[in-house]
Formats: structure tokens, C-alpha cells, sequence
């Protein structure tokens, strides 16, 4: 009987490899993006969902945009000016009782000779104290009208200083309005947020919140000025009142939508953009999981070049959706001309934030692809570690007015974080109606210590954080696939200077003298392209997957690899290929070290692993193009290798057909066109023909014996007749260790029995008669098996004398014996590797022939003793028995899979108790309302500023109201502020600024002064929260230079709010 094997096939024709042109980084990079287009191009669906998502979420800013109301104010807003002397009526107007008593601190004669004329004008009792903490007490437990703290250093005192320093306390409940929202604010200088219109527009006083002329604070300062004046007054002049006047206000538009802009529009930004960072994570790691990233790896391409591609590839995506969401916040949808969600704000600088923010996203969405292997898993917890990213914002914004710079900063290297604190800097500046415009970007405003441009850049860091972050994670732990980096790999010399050609030079002894028995004498005239030595891989867990692996693999010729299931033949190619690191040893691929010159060694690697390294949207065509552009073929040479393997695979009615429709045999055929296609040196196949039809086999048989030539090919299969075909020389494996290499005749040669005798029995036949007569020619021969009507003998070759005369007898005896036909065969290749594999331990040839015999019998007859026992035999459940039994067996199959699945079982536990947690962090955080921190009061601290100042002309000034002016004018000598004096009236002169630049006089012009011969009025502007008492201080401060004759007199004053009570926490 003939017997077909590879090297049968010497007729077939030689052929020439296709030496690719080379593909350059630049050229790679393109034909990266063209496949990733191509594939969201074939996904229209989740493409677009991906692009829209985003600018759907900024419909909600639109929506909520349409639901508010503007309401036009056209004419200017005077106001009237304040008496702020009448104290009685300010105390009709307060709504919650009080008693009649003002406490001060400390005890003293100075300090008592001071204040009674303060409770005789308010009509209070006094009540001294001995300190601070006592009077705060007796506030607190009496319900006093106000307390005044002193230095404690004028305990016991008859005289008072120059310079009176001085703490109003009264209740942090305001007594005219009380109202959840409304306090004295002394936590900050301006309010919340301004509301792009005068704030209390309708009010004079200026509004219920700080209220600092409805509480009586001002009636309060002014008379302690008054009295401390009085006591050093040296001109007989009498001390005039002052009159309190807010500035007044232009026509404005009343627009309450900016005031929620600082909460929503965060929040939603945040949301928009978490499906892009869940796409962008799964597309990696489908890749990732699919192996097809490390196999284009093997085939030639650079890290650099893949991330660079994904990058670009997202950034389009990213900005086509920032210009919708830019185009839909910027566009006047409404009725009310030229208003849109950010009315005010630069188009190029609301673009220029969500730029950076896109580009931050990508990084954060690469880095997060690096701590997972699976698709799905990764997409899942992705979301979960984006609104994460986003807590720190939320739990710092419920008391942001305590933040500082630092812990802004520190919580913007979070993306959402820095996001978060850029968006409410764009509601607080679109509420000033200024907007954020170029000149805006990185300066100091007074709405907040933090600037958009310093959250730009905090996001261009996060962005190289993040990707520092990834690419390092990918190196140190790649996964299941790819070589692991020590933890220092970017401090030692191969990373910075590169690849260090290996000095080892091959040796021409492939095995030791240990295996000579085993190992086929090498052929002479070949040339070992690979050369295996000591090769070893040890996992964690201490198992042994390859040991000790040498043997050299030939050009032109295919290398089998026979093993069972774990005896380390996918580790070993994984090793040749560079998705695994040895743990010793080396293998030399042309010339390379496997350990040191990775790179050069997959510059000629074709590999075809066990999965198919495909893409769900590209055709066959498509692949094969993909593939060999990457490992180097020009675009003619491209096509020609495409027409050559599409024909050659028998795929020419599937050339233009998406690998997702293909069947698995024709999915296996294309990935091995992938490892044959440019002409790639040495090919790996890992179980080439799975899944194929024998058809399809036989076919992709023929492609491989034709296109081993000049090729050095390893083939890993099952099929021990695709091993005997394909195998010049067979490697069998077994727990890791090579048992034997040679060819099919040579292992049949040395493991096997010889031959086989098959008989096939009639009804009748007497086996032990037949077996009888074949003992005169061979006497040892015995029956190996005996099964329905086969009867077979295995026969040594050193009887093949007496097989002639014993076949003769056998064939005229043949009716007399029952035996309806017979046959001889040679032992098969199945047969030997059963019997190399059978003994982990290593070959032995100690037994002799009956271990020989006895090993194959072993295998031979499995299937000799039939199965007693049947379906019959067993007793089925039925009913109620059998539905508890089912629901047991799901649930015993539910605790396994959470048992090896314990991470997810972990995150679905923690998950929701960490939001709880961040939600109590929130709670405690915010702690409803806080303690309002002591305010120094001056205009010192509104820098800079500049003070409008109404005089007389100088030849109409009476000299009192001269000297007034000329001290009012020296305050500024030691502040950073510039008086403008001016003769029209101060309502004229301050609209005229206001219609120059409002934003500017509202943050600038916080008092004025009005030094007339009929009056003295402090005027205040109401932008600014605390302008009443400053404005107030100024004026008492010149007044008491002017009546004391000395600039060496000066009160300065602290509002310091007494605590909230339990009732208003």
C-alpha cells in the first residue's frame, strides 16, 4: 500500500517569496487609520450613536435654556439715600424679637464712658462682660440685640487708643428676613454667583442678604463712631450724620438661567462624554481580547504607530462631536434675540476647553484599556470609574467657598474634576455678562482664586499623565499576551539605546546525548533557521509548561508539533513569537535572539494562532490587504499577493465578503493566507485546519507543501494525518519535554510494532483455531483485539520471512477458517504517539518488546471490553424530585462561576457602597449650614478699586467740608486703591463708566463718597457684599481725622456672625 507524505512532493514547483517593498511608520500609520474609518464607516449605528451622544446631552442645556424667563429692566435703577440714624424704624421692620441689650467685652470705664451714649441713642441697656467667650455665651442664651468685642487688652482700661479695633456679634439668624439662603456671607466677597443684572435690583438698601442696614449694623457702627469721635473731638464743630446711598444701575436684562449654569452645566458635560470613553475602551480591548493587537505586533508593526493610530482615529470622532456641542450651545434658538446657553462667551474659547477636554478623555479612555483584558468587563467598569472621576468635584462644590487653591488643583487631576470646576467658572463668568473671552483665560478674576487657563493646562497634564500611565501599565502587564517589562524598565539601557544584536553564535548540536536514541539524525544540505535551546517556561504558579525544549526546525521544510492537550505546544510558539517570555533559555530565529531581538525576529513572522486574528467588518480582500501592507508589501505587491492567496484558499466567491458571514473553516483558511501572505520567512500554525471540512483540508494541505519552500514552517495540529502528510519532520511533546523528533518513517520505524494483521470473521469463526494456525509460521503471534467482526494480530518485523506461506494458508484455508477477508498494514502514526505520550517520564526501551506490545495494547484496546451498562440501567427523576435537583444543580453552577469569578462579585458588592459613601460624603461634607467665619472690613481687600469722590468746586467748598475732603483723600495713601474725585453728580459720573464696561465698574467701584456742603454720603456698590460698611468706615475715617486734628485716629471693625443655633443647622 502506498503511503503519501510531505516529501512526496518534491515535484511541486519552487517558489519565489515576495520580498516586500516596506511599509514605513508613516505608512502603517495610515493604513491604521484606514482600517479603523473602515470599520466605524461598517458600524454606522454605534458610530453615530458614539459622535451624537455627547450633543444630545447639550439639548438638555438647551431645553432647560427655553424654560427660563428674561425679563427686560429698560430704564436705570436710582435709589434713595439712607437714614441711617433712625434706628426705630430699622427695629419695626425686624421680624424676629430681640432683647433690649447691648453686651460688650471687656469690662471697662473706657470702654462703658464709650458705649453709653450708644445705648442711649439706640435706647438699649449695656451689658458688660469680662471676655470674648463669655459674651458670645451670653448672646447665645439671651437673645441681646448685638454684642461688641474689643481688645481684651482694654480690660479694666480708662482710656482708649488711637486706633479702635472692634468685632460686631450679631445672631447668624438674620432678624428682618429670615430665609434659608440669606446670611452675612462674610465667607466672601461677592455673592454666589452675580446674575448679570443688579443684584436686589429693586432695593436700596441693598437687599435682605447681608442686610447690613435692615439688622441694624450700620445704625450700630455709625454711633460707636460718633461716641468715639465725640470723646476726642478738638474743633467745636458738631459731628454730622452720614447719609447711605446705593449706586445706582443701568438698564439690564434679569436672567436667573446663569445661576443654574454653575450646577448643570458640569453635570452635564460629565454625562455627555461618557459613552465616547465607554466606546473608546471597548474598541481597544476588543483587540486586546481577540489577540489581533498582539498578532499585528508579531507581523511587523510598532507600539508607537498603533497608539498614535487609536489616537487619531478618536480625536476625529471627539471633535466632530465638541463642534455640535459648541454649535448647540452657542446658537440663539430662542425668541429673545442674540441669547443662547452661553450668550456672552467666545465660540473659540468654549471650543478650546472641550478641545482639551477631549484630548484628556482619549488618554483616560487608553489608560483605563490597559487594566483590563475583557471587552465587556472593561466597558462596565469604565463607567463606573468615570463617575468617580467626577466625585471629588461634587463632594468639594457643596463647600466651595472654603476651598483652596491647592485642593482645586490636587482634585483636578481627576478629568471630570478639572472639567467640573472649568464649567462652573464659564456659568460664573456668563453670569457676570462678561462671558469667558481670551482675555479671561488665565486671569485672577474676582469670582474665583482659580482660572480657566490654569484647568487647561491641569487637563493637558492629566492628558500626558494618563497616557505616561497607559503605556507603562501595557508594558509591565500586558496581559495574557505580550512580554511583561520589569517595573524598571525605563531606567535601564536597552530601553533608551535599543536592541542589543545577541553575541550567541548557533551551535550545530541540536540535543544531548541523553536524546540522541529519540531525536533523528538532522538532514544534511538544510539550513536550521530555528534553533531552539533549553527553552523554559515556568508560570506562577510554579507549573512547568515547557522544559528544557532543543531542537533545530529547517528552511524548506514543516515542523509538526504532536502533543496532547497541556503539553506545551501553543506555550512554545507563544515564545517564538514574543507573546511570551522564557524563563530560560533562547531560541535563534535567522539569526535573532528571541530574548534580546524581538523586533528583528518578527520582521519575518507569519502567525496563524489557534483564534482567528480577524476584524467582524472587513472582507477577505480587505484582510489579506490590511496584513500585508503591515508586514512591508507595496500596493502592487499587495494586490498581487491578494489575487494569489484568494484563489490559492479557494475564497474567490468570499473576496469581497465581511469575515463576520464566513463559516469557521474558511475564517481558519484566510488567517492562514495572513501568515503566508509577503512572503513571511517563518510561519507558525496553531491548529491551522479546525473546524475545516475535509474538502477544505485537503486544499489548504496543498497550499502549505507548495509554499514551504524557502520557508521554515511549524505546524501544531491533532489530526495525525495531517501530521504524516504535512511533517517533514514530527516533534511529539508530552508535559512539556520533547520526547522525539524525525520524520513519519523514522518514529514508525522506532516506536512502532511492526505490522497489522486484520481479519475479518464470519459468524462462525473460531478464533482460537485461526489463531492456531497462524502460530506455525509465527510462533509468538497472539490476538491484540477481538471486536464485532474484527480479529487483528500484530506482527514483529523480524517474522516478515514466514508472512508470505502464512498469508498463502490463511487465503486457500480462509472458508474452512470463517474468515471472509483479510489485510496487512504498516503501524500509523497515531499509534506512536500514543506510545511516546504514554510514559511522561521519557522514553524507555528497558522493557523491551513486551513493554513495546504491552504499552500499544494498552491503547489498542479501549474499546475490546464493551460497556454493560445501558440508559435502562439508571433510575430517572421525575416530578418534583427532578425540578429540585435542577434548581440545586443551577445554583451548585452559580456558586462555582462566582467562585472564579470573585472579582465581579466584588465590584457588584462594593459598587454600591461606595456611591452610598460618596453620597454621605456629600451630606457630611456640606453639613448643612455652616458657621460664618469672622470678615475684616476695608477696602484694602477689594484690590484693585477705584473710589469716586463728588465734591464742591473749590471756590463754593466750605472749609469743614475741604478739610473732610483732604482726609478722605489721605486713606488712600496706605491702600492700593485710586480716589477719583469728580464735580458732577456721582449718579451721572458712575452710568457713564458702567456704559463704558460694566463687568469692569461692578468689581471695581465698590464705595464712593459725596463731600457736599449739605450732606456727607457714603455710596456703595451693591456687587460687592460687604461695600455698605466700607463705605461707611471711609467716611467715618476722614471725619475722624478731620474733628480729632489727627491722621493718627483710626476705627477699624470685624463682622463676626454669632453660630447658628441647632434649629438653623
Amino acid at each position: 500500500m502506498a503511503i503519501l507524505t510531505a516529501q512526496s512532493t518534491s515535484t511541486a514547483a519552487a517558489t519565489t517569496l515576495t520580498q516586500p517593498a516596506g511599509t514605513s511608520g508613516w505608512g502603517k500609520f495610515v493604513l491604521l487609520l484606514w482600517k479603523n474609518f473602515l470599520l466605524h464607516w461598517r458600524s454606522k449605528v454605534s458610530s453615530l450613536v458614539e459622535i451624537f451622544i455627547p450633543p444630545l446631552f447639550m439639548l438638555l442645556m438647551v431645553g432647560l435654556r427655553s424654560l427660563t424667563e428674561i425679563e427686560h429692566v429698560p430704564h436705570v435703577s436710582v435709589y434713595q439715600p439712607l437714614d441711617i440714624t433712625n434706628f426705630s424704624a430699622i427695629r419695626r421692620n425686624l421680624v424676629v424679637p430681640f432683647q433690649d441689650t447691648l453686651a460688650y467685652s471687656p469690662n471697662g470705664p473706657a470702654l462703658r464712658t464709650l458705649l453709653e451714649p450708644v445705648g442711649e441713642w439706640m435706647k438699649l441697656e449695656l451689658q458688660p462682660l469680662p471676655n470674648g467667650s463669655v459674651l458670645q455665651d451670653f448672646l447665645l442664651g439671651t437673645n441681646a440685640f448685638a454684642g461688641v468685642e474689643f481688645d481684651i487688652r482694654l480690660n479694666g482700661s480708662s482710656t482708649l487708643p488711637q486706633r479702635l479695633n472692634y468685632r460686631l456679634r450679631f445672631p447668624g439668624e438674620q432678624r428682618a428676613q429670615f430665609t434659608v439662603g440669606h446670611s452675612w456671607q462674610t465667607d466672601r466677597r461677592w455673592g454666589s454667583r452675580p446674575d448679570g443684572g443688579a443684584r436686589f435690583a429693586e432695593e436700596s438698601d441693598g437687599g435682605p442678604s447681608p442686610g447690613y442696614f435692615r439688622e441694624g449694623f450700620l445704625t450700630l457702627q455709625h454711633f460707636i463712631f460718633k461716641s468715639f469721635a465725640q470723646q476726642f473731638q478738638t474743633i467745636p464743630d458738631p459731628i454730622p450724620d452720614v447719609y447711605l446711598q446705593r449706586f445706582p444701575y443701568p438698564p439690564f436684562r434679569e436672567d436667573s438661567f446663569p445661576s443654574s449654569l454653575t450646577t448643570f452645566l458640569p453635570i452635564s458635560v460629565m454625562l455627555a462624554f461618557i459613552y465616547p470613553c465607554i466606546s473608546i475602551v471597548k474598541n481597544i480591548l476588543f483587540e486586546k481580547e481577540k489577540q489581533i493587537k498582539e498578532a499585528m505586533k508579531i507581523m511587523g508593526l510598532q507600539n508607537w504607530v498603533l497608539w498614535t493610530s487609536w489616537f487619531v482615529k478618536c480625536f476625529v470622532f471627539t471633535q466632530i462631536s465638541i463642534g455640535l456641542v459648541v454649535l448647540f450651545l452657542k446658537v440663539p434658538w430662542y425668541t429673545t434675540p442674540n441669547v443662547s446657553v452661553l450668550t456672552y462667551s467666545d465660540a473659540g474659547v468654549i471650543w478650546l476647553i472641550f478641545f482639551v477636554y477631549g484630548i484628556s478623555i482619549i488618554t483616560f479612555s487608553f489608560m483605563l484599556s490597559t487594566l483590563f483584558s475583557k471587552a465587556n468587563s472593561g466597558g462596565a467598569v469604565a463607567a463606573i470609574i468615570w463617575f468617580l472621576a467626577f466625585a471629588p468635584y461634587i463632594i468639594m462644590v457643596q463647600d466651595y467657598r472654603n476651598l483652596t487653591v491647592s485642593q482645586k488643583l490636587g482634585s483636578a487631576l481627576l478629568l471630570n474634576s478639572a472639567i467640573g470646576f472649568a464649567m462652573r467658572l464659564v456659568g460664573v463668568y456668563e453670569g457676570t455678562t462678561q462671558g469667558v473671552q481670551w482675555s479671561t483665560l488665565f486671569h485672577d478674576s474676582d469670582v474665583d482664586d482659580i482660572n480657566i487657563g490654569q484647568m487647561l493646562l491641569m487637563l493637558l497634564g492629566n492628558a500626558a499623565i494618563y497616557m505616561l500611565i497607559a503605556l507603562y501599565i501595557e508594558q509591565v502587564f500586558p496581559g495574557d499576551f505580550g512580554l511583561a517589562q520589569p517595573w524598571y524598565f525605563f531606567v535601564t539601557k536597552r530601553f533608551w539605546c535599543g536592541e542589543r544584536p545577541s553575541s550567541d553564535e548557533p551551535v550545530s548540536q541540536s540535543v544531548s546525548s541523553k536524546m540522541d536514541d529519540n531525536i533523528e539524525a538532522e538532514p544534511k544540505g538544510r539550513i536550521p533557521r530555528i534553533q531552539i535551546r533549553e527553552l523554559r517556561k515556568v508560570y506562577s504558579s510554579k507549573k512547568i509548561a515547557v522544559a528544557g525544549l532543543t531542537f533545530n526546525m529547517f528552511e524548506g521544510q514543516i515542523t509538526a508539533l504532536l502533543g496532547h492537550n497541556g503539553a506545551g505546544k501553543t506555550t512554545t510558539m507563544s515564545m517564538l513569537t514574543g507573546m511570551k517570555r522564557p524563563s530560560s533559555g533562547t531560541a535563534i530565529i535567522w539569526g535573532h535572539d528571541i530574548r534580546t531581538e524581538m523586533k528583528s525576529v518578527r520582521l519575518s513572522l507569519g502567525y496563524c494562532p489557534q483564534h482567528n486574528i480577524l476584524f467582524d467588518g472587513l472582507t477577505v480582500r480587505e484582510h489579506l490587504y490590511f496584513y500585508g501592507r503591515l508586514k512591508g508589501l507595496s500596493k502592487l505587491q499587495a494586490q498581487y499577493e491578494i489575487d494569489k492567496y484568494i484563489k490559492a484558499l479557494e475564497l474567490v466567491d468570499k473576496a469581497d465578503v465581511r469575515s463576520s458571514s464566513l463559516s469557521g473553516g474558511m475564517k481558519r483558511k484566510l488567517c492562514v493566507g495572513i501568515a503566508l501572505c509577503a512572503g513571511s520567512r517563518v510561519v507558525l500554525c496553531d491548529e491551522p485546519t479546525s473546524g475545516m471540512d475535509p474538502a477544505a483540508r485537503r486544499a489548504l494541505w496543498d497550499l502549505l507543501i507548495a509554499e514551504k519552500t524557502r520557508r521554515t514552517m511549524i505546524l501544531s495540529t491533532h489530526f495525525m494525518d495531517e501530521a504524516d502528510m504535512l511533517g517533514d519532520r514530527i516533534a511529539i511533546m508530552a508535559d512539556g519535554k520533547l520526547k522525539a523528533v524525525g520524520s513519519s518513517f523514522f518514529l514508525k520505524k522506532k516506536y512502532g510494532v511492526g505490522y497489522r494483521l486484520i481479519c475479518v470473521k464470519q459468524p462462525d469463526c473460531d478464533v482460537d483455531r485461526v489463531t492456531e494456525v497462524l502460530r506455525k509460521h509465527i510462533p509468538p503471534i497472539q490476538v491484540e483485539s477481538n471486536v464485532g467482526s474484527e480479529l487483528s494480530y500484530l506482527l514483529q518485523e523480524e517474522h516478515s520471512r514466514g508472512f508470505q506461506t502464512m498469508l498463502e494458508e490463511l487465503e486457500k484455508r480462509g472458508e474452512e477458517l470463517c474468515i471472509g477477508d483479510f489485510g496487512i498494514s504498516l503501524t500509523t502514526l497515531e499509534e506512536v504517539f500514543m506510545k511516546v505520550g504514554s510514559d511522561s517520564t521519557g522514553v524507555s526501551q528497558a522493557g523491551g518488546e513486551e513493554a513495546s506490545l504491552h504499552s500499544l495494547h494498552s491503547y489498542s484496546t479501549g474499546t475490546d471490553i464493551e460497556s454493560r451498562t445501558t440508559v435502562d440501567d439508571y433510575e430517572l427523576l421525575e416530578g418534583s424530585r427532578l425540578f429540585l435537583y435542577q434548581i440545586w444543580a443551577l445554583f451548585l453552577k452559580k456558586i462555582y462561576q462566582t467562585y472564579r469569578n470573585w472579582f465581579l462579585l466584588v465590584v457588584q458588592i462594593l459598587i454600591p457602597v461606595l456611591f452610598v459613601a460618596v453620597t454621605i460624603a456629600v451630606v457630611r461634607n456640606w453639613g448643612g449650614s455652616g458657621n460664618m467665619p469672622p470678615r475684616a472690613l476695608g477696602l484694602r481687600f477689594y484690590n484693585p478699586s477705584l473710589t469716586l469722590i463728588q465734591r464742591e468746586p473749590e471756590d463754593q467748598a466750605q472749609p469743614l467740608q475741604q478739610r473732610i475732603l483732604e482726609n478722605y483723600m489721605q486713606l488712600f495713601n496706605s491702600m492700593p486703591s485710586m480716589p477719583f474725585p469728580v464735580f458732577d453728580w456721582m449718579e451721572d459720573v458712575f452710568l457713564e463708566f458702567a456704559d463704558i464696561n460694566l463687568m469692569m465698574v461692578n468689581r471695581q467701584f465698590i464705595v464712593g463718597a459725596g463731600i457736599l456742603n449739605h450732606n456727607l454720603t457714603a455710596w456703595f456698590n451693591n456687587e460687592a457684599l460687604h461695600s455698605p460698611p466700607v463705605a461707611l468706615q471711609m467716611m467715618h475715617n476722614a471725619l475722624l481725622s478731620t474733628f480729632t486734628g489727627s491722621r493718627g485716629y483710626n476705627i477699624s471693625l470685624t463682622n463676626f456672625p454669632l453660630p447658628y443655633t441647632d434649629e438653623t443647622r
